[in-house]
């Protein structure tokens, strides 16, 4: 597989901070919240690769790993409990507006060729409901 081409130096500051994520995660925060912080910038790092990417396979390949660390961020989070379910829920009312926005914005955007406007979305609304995701679970 080729790799994905990229506009601009976001993508590899986010891949390097994807590697460096277990040093990033608070130390108090429990097994649970620490997969799902990394599970939820692995899901992000992907998706912004497919926004950049411009080959089909790349997208299909991207498109897979994207709904995988979502799934593993849903198991996460759900396994939150005691005085993490706060931050599950506050992390669940942000996450269903970011999966919708993928759903219905941004992946209909890239498999039309609409990359810029899939773009805009993706580093615009999206990036702020990252951070709020972010902050929800206690992620750094």
């Amino acid at each position: 597989m080729q790799p994905a081409r990229r506009r601009g130096a976001s993508l590899p500051a986010l891949a390097l901070l994807g590697a460096a994520l277990p040093g990033l995660v608070q130390p108090a925060l429990g097994a649970s919240t620490e997969e799902a912080c990394a599970a939820m910038l692995t899901a992000r790092v992907k998706l912004l690769e497919m926004v950049d990417s411009r080959g089909k396979a790349d997208l299909q390949a991207l498109k897979r790993e994207v709904y995988a660390s979502s799934a593993r961020l849903e198991g996460a989070v759900g396994a939150l409990s005691g005085a993490d379910t706060a931050r599950a829920v506050a992390f669940r009312r942000v996450w269903e507006a970011f999966k919708r926005t993928r759903e219905q914005e941004i992946l209909p955007a890239v498999y039309r060729g609409r990359y810029d406007e899939a773009r805009s979305i993706a580093y615009g609304i999206q990036a702020e409901r990252y951070e709020k995701m972010k902050a929800a679970l206690g992620c750094q």
